[in-house]
């Protein structure tokens, strides 16, 4: 695991919510559950001081790893539950939720399911930091590698917040 970090205090991102949401990852990459608990708790503080954007990090970050392994633009159901039986023996390590949960989350980063409105908001972000983890190979390096693009994608879409 690479937990060298890059230089980008440039880009834009809310530095504190960078540093939780790739914290939360790594921890649930290497199954790390008291990190991954610690990292749930500081995501908390975060949302009840300043109702940081820590879910819509999450949620670019895992529809572009989804994006990037199942390599359309337009998946269809099917090639989004191949990739939930893919990534599912490691997101049953950490996260109780049997596979359609995962499904769902999948679904939802490609605006092919409202789950996230049957959920509480906290749910769904513990959800979709272990579906991301679950995905990834080198965790450390593929967080940094997506950075800029989530950066660029969140300053389209929300300016510098």
């Amino acid at each position: 695991m690479s937990d060298v970090k890059q230089s980008t205090s440039d880009d834009k991102l809310d530095e504190r919510t960078w540093d939780v949401v790739r914290a939360m990852v790594l921890a649930a990459h290497e199954v790390d559950r008291d990190a991954y608990r610690a990292s749930a708790v500081r995501m908390d503080e975060l949302k009840q001081a300043d109702a940081t954007p820590a879910g819509r990090y999450l949620f670019y970050l895992l529809w572009r790893r989804a994006d990037q392994l199942m390599k359309k633009p337009q998946p269809t159901l099917s090639d989004i539950a191949n990739l939930a039986d893919l990534a599912y023996p490691k997101f049953s390590q950490l996260a109780n939720a049997d596979k359609i949960t995962l499904e769902h989350i999948l679904r939802s980063a490609f605006g092919k399911s409202d789950f996230s409105k049957s959920i509480d908001a906290a749910t769904f972000a513990i959800y979709m930091s272990t579906a991301l983890a679950s995905l990834l190979d080198e965790a450390g390096e593929e967080l940094d590698a997506m950075r800029p693009y989530l950066a660029s994608w969140n300053a389209r879409k929300y300016g510098s917040k």
